[in-house]
C-alpha cells in the first residue's frame, strides 16, 4: 500500500460567515496523480489555497509527512515541498529560465556576488529531466506556453517537492502539447512525487489519473480509485444529477447572410480568408494552437485590422479598423483570455456589466443610471445562473465559470447581431458548459450569427452547424459537422 503523504481531515473554511468548505477530506499518496474535481464554485480553489498557505483553515486538520501542519503563508508550503502551478503561469517572463528557477534563492559566491555559472549548471541538472537544458539562458517570454509550463515544473522539482498541485495545467495547450505534459507527469510519478491535478477535461483522466476526489458546493462527495468509477459517475457526483446531453444542439431555420468575409489578409497571421455567416447559424473555427483562428477573430473585432479584402455586414461594406468600429457594426468578440482581455478583474461585477454599455446607462443629463446597471446585473445573474453575493463585489472573487458567464452577459445587454466566442468554455465545469451552450443556442434561436472557436473537437461537432478548418493562416477546408469526423478535421488541421 502506498504511503499517505498529505491528509486533509474535516477541513472547513468560511468567508463572511458563509461556508465555502464544509468538513472536506482528501488523502494524497506518494507517487500518485490525484484528480480534484468539481464544478466552478465547488471549493477546489479554496482547498488548494489552504494547502498552499494562501488561506488559513477555520476547522479540521492537515497532516503532511506524518506531522500536523498549519501553513500561514505560501512560502511555508513551498519550503516544505508543496508547490502550486497555477493555470495562469507565475513567472517573470522578461528574465531567463535560470533566473526564474532560482528567483528568491539565488546562489552567491563568497564575495556576495551572484554565481551565474553555478546557477546555470544546477538549472541544467533539472532541465535535463524534461529535455529543456538548451533553453537555460533563454528569456522565458520567447518560449511557447508549453515550454514555459515545463520551466514551472522544473522549478517545482528543484525545490525538492513532494507534492505538486497542477491547476488546469493544459487549458492553453494543444493536443500534442498536452500529451507531452502527460509524459512529464508520468516521469514525476516515477520520482515518487504526488500530484494533485485539477481539470475540467474529464476525457483526459484515464491517461494519467490514479484516484479522483469530487467536491460539490464546498462538500466532500466521493473519493475513489479511477479504475473503480466511470466518467458518468464522476459527472453525476459533480453536478448532483445525471447529465444526458453534454452538447445540446439546436436545430433551427438558417436565415440570410449576416456576415460576408472576402479575401481578407493580415500578414504574417493569415491570408485570403473568405467565408459567410448566416442568421441563426453557429460556424465553428477548428485548428491547432497557433493556426490563426484567434487572429482572424481579432481582425473582425478590429484588433488586427485586415490589410486587404472586404467585410460585409448585411450586404453593406464596412471598414473595421478599430475595436469601436467592430462594436458599432454589431460584432461582439469574447476573448479566450478573460482575465487579461475579457474582464476588469479589480472592478466590481456591476462595473464590468456597465463597461461596454455606457451609452445605455447614461442619461440625457450625462449622469450614470446606477439603478439600471444593478437591475441588469441581477437579471444576468438569474438568467445565466451565476452564483454571486453582491453586485458590489469585485469580479475577481467569482469562480472562473461565473466570470465567464458575466463576460457573455455584459455583451447580451448590447444585443449584437454577431457573436464571436473564442474558447467559450475553457476552464469551466460540465454544468457551466451546458449553461453556456444553452445561452449560445438562445442567441441562435433569435437569429444572431455565431462564430465559435474551440480546441475541443467534441464541442465543435456537438453545437456547430458548419466548421472551417484553419492551418498556417489559411482555411484548408469547410465541413458540415454532421457529415464529418474528428479524424477528418484533424487531417485538414495538420496541413
Amino acid at each position: 500500500m502506498p504511503e499517505v503523504i498529505l491528509s486533509i481531515k474535516n477541513v472547513s473554511k468560511f468567508f463572511f460567515n458563509i461556508p465555502v468548505l464544509n468538513n472536506v477530506n482528501l488523502d494524497v499518496y506518494k507517487g500518485e496523480v490525484h484528480a480534484l474535481l468539481g464544478e466552478n464554485g465547488a471549493g477546489k480553489s479554496t482547498l488548494i489555497k489552504i494547502i498552499s498557505g494562501v488561506h488559513e483553515r477555520d476547522g479540521g486538520d492537515i497532516t503532511y509527512l506524518g506531522s500536523n501542519v498549519l501553513f500561514k503563508k505560501p512560502v511555508d508550503a513551498i519550503t516544505n515541498g508543496i508547490i502550486t502551478i497555477h493555470q495562469e503561469l507565475n513567472m517573470c517572463t522578461h528574465l531567463r529560465v535560470v533566473d526564474n528557477l532560482f528567483l528568491g534563492r539565488e546562489i552567491k559566491n563568497k564575495f556576495g556576488i551572484l554565481d551565474n555559472e553555478k546557477m546555470i549548471s544546477e538549472s541544467i541538472k533539472y532541465l535535463k529531466k524534461f529535455g529543456l537544458e538548451n533553453e537555460v539562458c533563454t528569456q522565458v517570454k520567447s518560449l511557447p506556453i508549453s515550454k514555459q509550463q515545463i520551466v514551472e515544473i522544473a522549478r517545482a522539482v528543484s525545490w525538492s517537492s513532494n507534492v505538486i498541485i497542477m491547476d488546469e495545467p493544459n487549458s492553453s495547450l494543444s493536443e500534442k502539447e498536452s500529451e507531452e505534459l502527460f509524459t512529464i507527469i508520468r516521469e514525476l510519478k516515477k520520482m515518487d512525487i504526488a500530484i494533485i491535478y485539477i481539470t475540467h477535461r474529464l476525457e483526459e483522466l484515464e491517461k494519467i489519473v490514479d484516484r479522483v476526489t469530487v467536491l460539490r458546493d464546498g462538500n466532500f462527495i466521493m473519493s475513489k480509485m479511477f479504475k473503480d468509477t466511470t466518467t458518468d459517475d464522476i459527472v453525476n457526483a459533480m453536478a448532483g444529477r445525471s447529465i444526458e446531453d453534454k452538447y445540446p444542439y439546436l436545430k433551427c431555420d438558417i436565415g440570410e447572410n449576416i456576415l460576408e468575409v472576402k479575401n481578407i489578409s493580415c500578414e504574417p497571421y493569415f491570408r485570403n480568408i473568405s467565408f459567410t455567416l448566416r442568421e441563426g447559424e453557429i460556424l465553428g473555427f477548428a485548428g491547432l494552437v497557433g493556426a490563426g483562428r484567434t487572429k482572424i477573430a481579432k481582425s473582425l473585432a478590429g484588433i488586427y485590422p485586415a490589410q486587404k479584402g472586404e467585410i460585409l455586414i448585411r450586404g453593406k461594406n464596412v471598414s473595421i479598423n478599430c475595436i469601436k468600429k467592430s462594436i458599432d457594426s454589431g460584432i461582439a468578440y469574447l476573448s479566450e483570455d478573460r482575465k487579461q482581455e475579457g474582464l476588469a478583474l479589480k472592478m466590481l461585477i456591476s462595473e464590468n456589466v456597465a463597461l461596454p454599455n455606457m451609452n445605455i446607462y447614461t442619461s440625457k443629463a450625462k449622469t450614470i443610471i446606477v439603478k439600471k446597471i444593478l437591475e441588469d446585473t441581477k437579471y444576468l445573474a438569474e438568467k445565466l445562473k451565476i452564483k454571486m453575493r453582491s453586485a458590489f463585489d469585485s469580479i475577481q472573487f467569482l469562480s472562473g465559470g461565473n466570470q465567464q458567464k458575466f463576460m457573455i452577459g455584459k455583451w447580451m445587454i448590447k444585443k449584437p447581431s454577431i457573436f464571436i466566442f473564442d474558447e467559450p468554455t475553457r476552464g469551466v465545469d460540465v454544468n457551466a458548459k451546458i449553461n453556456i451552450y444553452n445561452t449560445i443556442n438562445e442567441f441562435k434561436k433569435n437569429k444572431v450569427g455565431l462564430i465559435v472557436i474551440s480546441s475541443e473537437l467534441p464541442e465543435i461537432m456537438g453545437i456547430c452547424d458548419r466548421v472551417l478548418v484553419i492551418a498556417n493562416g489559411n482555411i484548408t477546408k469547410e465541413l458540415d459537422v454532421k457529415k464529418t469526423s474528428q479524424e477528418e478535421i484533424l487531417k485538414y488541421a495538420a496541413q
